[in-house]
């Protein structure tokens, strides 16, 4: 059984909670992750996202963006289990934790470079027009539909002049 101290990234990379959403995507990119830990003092309160803090403001506070309350793994659980916590709560990453402590933090992309299925990591969770796994979100047209952020922003809103169905 492949557990998750095997797949996991360490070191951890957190902020806190009044870290501005600027100086959070700036570490991000830094540190070339797309998940940081909210951590107030040693305790973890949240987790933000690069996607999460995309159309923020830069002076807005992490806190305001991150989500929570924080669903964690242990680091002896299976990489079955986590595909299983980030496919059914649509998360990206989930803290895996040893002895009380974060220790590190497993994502799908994790997942996948381990070798699980794309269906077992990301179920639905996945872009309807390009087939990625980030920024992925439900679209007006139902839940079982879905575009990522990227692939969203190129898309041509339609006009009132639009005529449905029509065209070659």
């Amino acid at each position: 059984m492949v557990t998750l101290d095997t797949v996991m990234h360490q070191p951890i990379v957190a902020v806190a909670p009044r870290t501005t959403a600027g100086e959070a995507r700036k570490l991000a990119q830094h540190r070339h992750v797309r998940h940081l830990l909210v951590v107030d003092k040693a305790d973890l309160v949240g987790v933000v996202c690069v996607c999460d803090l995309r159309d923020a403001d830069w002076s807005e506070p992490v806190e305001e963006r991150m989500r929570f309350p924080v669903m964690t793994i242990d680091k002896q659980a299976s990489v079955h289990d986590a595909a299983a916590i980030l496919r059914e709560q649509t998360i990206g990453c989930v803290p895996v934790i040893a002895d009380d402590s974060v220790v590190g933090v497993v994502s799908r992309g994790d997942l996948l470079r381990a070798g699980l299925p794309p269906d077992e990591v990301l179920g639905t969770h996945v872009c309807a027009a390009c087939g990625r796994y980030h920024d992925v979100h439900p679209y007006r047209l139902g839940p079982d539909v879905q575009f990522c952020e990227e692939c969203l922003d190129r898309a041509t809103p339609a006009s009132d002049d639009d005529e449905v169905g029509g065209g070659d």
